[in-house]
């Protein structure tokens, strides 16, 4: 009876010990994409978008995994981290705000999807209005041969 208990126990445990893994995985692949979509808003490439103030720029927090941590290099851009559903958040929103959405992450076989779209955001009273601008979509794929996720695409609209 002992020793079925001490397996069970040495079972879970080597199981949770595999999810955290792959929960940080995930994590560090959603900091990898975060940071270069703030480095191409900052520094674009593309010689007609003008580069843009990360201190001026909100990160909606919705989306994001349970006990997410950003990376500190997200941390000092300046960005400022908000709930666009808190109303307490939203309350210097009179005026239109540029927002960066998070969407939820896509597993799709041996490849992830990681979604950012950028909104300008103006709220009055309990009314949010959102207009969409730009999206970036960032392909990665489990190579089994190494080990690890690479980046297969950056598709910036």
């Amino acid at each position: 009876m002992k020793k079925t208990v001490i397996l069970l126990i040495l079972l879970f445990s080597s199981l949770h010990i595999y999810a955290q893994q792959q929960e940080n995985q995930l994590y560090e692949l959603i900091n990898v994409s975060l940071e270069k979509y703030l480095e191409i808003k900052q520094f674009p490439k593309d010689k007609q978008r003008k580069p843009i103030d990360l201190s001026k720029v909100y990160l909606n927090t919705i989306n994001y995994p349970p006990e997410f941590e950003f990376s500190q290099k997200i941390k000092d851009t300046g960005i400022h981290f908000i709930n666009i559903n808190n109303r307490k958040d939203r309350k210097g929103f009179s005026k239109s705000k540029y927002v960066i959405q998070f969407y939820t992450p896509v597993l799709h076989g041996n490849t992830i999807t990681i979604r950012f779209v950028d909104f300008g955001v103006r709220a009055r009273g309990k009314r949010v209005h959102m207009q969409p601008g730009t999206d970036s979509t960032y392909l990665w794929t489990y190579s089994c041969e190494m080990g690890e996720w690479e980046l297969v695409s950056m598709d910036y609209k």
